[in-house]
This record gives C-alpha cells, structure tokens and sequence, in this order.
C-alpha cells in the first residue's frame, strides 16, 4: 500500500527481532519507511530503529537550539522537555 502519500505502493519486509542487529527493513521504498517509523518513535532521531546514545548525542549537540531534526516532541526547541521524551524511550526498539 501507499504509506507515504506519494501516490506509489511502498512495499516492504519487516523481520522484527530476527538477527544479532535487531529489527531489519527491505524493501524499495525504505525512505518512506523510516519516516514512518519515526512517526511512532520520534525519539529515533537518526532513524537506525532504536533510541541509543547516538540519538541522545543528536540532542545535546543542539540542546537549546530550533534544530527540528532533534525536536523530538515538535514543539520548536530543542530542551528538557526532549531530552526527557528521548529518555524514556532510551534503549527500545521502535518497530
């Protein structure tokens, strides 16, 4: 089906859990994909398919900042309120 508005079938794979690198996408629209998974897992800032230091570093680097790649709540700056969302989030799977 059209996940990503575009008018084209976005057809995909997904193996939740399967392999030493957790859950894995194929598929040829996986663009589409992974802002559709960071839709249910905003706090993926870096869109790898979970919450890790990488995406914690992603915040602190702009903390105080209107960077909207490190918003994770959408609300225009990067703060606390972020950081917190991104905390609890810290260390899932977002598939």
């Amino acid at each position: 089906g059209d996940l990503d508005g575009d008018s084209a079938d976005d057809l995909i794979s997904v193996n939740a859990g399967l392999g030493a690198g957790g859950p894995a996408l194929a598929g040829p629209d996986t663009g589409s994909v992974n802002a559709l998974i960071n839709r249910f897992c905003p706090a993926d800032l870096n869109n790898d398919g979970v919450v890790d230091v990488h995406d914690l570093i992603m915040v602190l680097e702009v903390f105080a900042t209107d960077n909207h790649d490190a918003d994770v709540n959408n609300d225009g700056v990067v703060n606390v309120l972020d950081l917190i969302d991104l905390l609890l989030e810290f260390d899932h799977a977002c598939l």
